[in-house]
């Protein structure tokens, strides 16, 4: 197992051959972990069944590393919080393949975003009240090629 020496939040990957357990995580070092970014939350695994890849989402967490705060991003200087895309193995689900790209970012106009994923069909999220929520449209579509470019 590997230790963050940082209160810096990290993606890990745990397997195993039954659904019901018990779950590993034998890796040496985290499985995503953007650290002088503030690090990664809010994974969500996506299967592309028209061609098969598989591909997770996550937002880079800048809030540890923001200005008002480790849960406080909104004190400027406002740190960014990308939401990303990151291919992996389509015969295991955790095999990074390629470096990973942002497909959403405010830059520094918006705190805060949260749960970064990537819904196929989606019909409102939330009708609360107090609660507001909105999906970025991607205007093409993303291929292995887009992350194989940056590598």
């Amino acid at each position: 197992m590997y230790s963050l020496l940082a209160l810096i939040p990290a993606l890990a990957a745990f397997t195993t051959a039954l659904v019901t357990g018990p779950y590993v995580d034998d890796n040496k070092e985290p499985f995503i972990c953007p650290q002088s970014e503030g690090g990664a939350i809010d994974p969500s695994g996506f299967l592309n069944e028209s061609d098969n890849p598989r591909w997770i989402t996550y937002k880079v967490d800048g809030n540890p590393i923001g200005h008002g705060g480790s849960c406080n991003n909104g004190v400027a200087p406002v740190v960014s919080t990308p939401i990303m895309l990151q291919q992996v193995s389509a015969s295991d689900g955790h095999t990074l393949i390629s470096s990973p790209v942002s497909v959403f970012d405010t830059g520094k106009s918006i705190h805060l975003i949260e749960r970064a994923g990537m819904p196929s069909y989606s019909c409102n999220f939330t009708h609360h009240a107090c609660y507001w929520s909105s999906t970025s449209r991607c205007h093409r579509r993303v291929t292995s090629h887009d992350c194989c470019a940056s590598a």
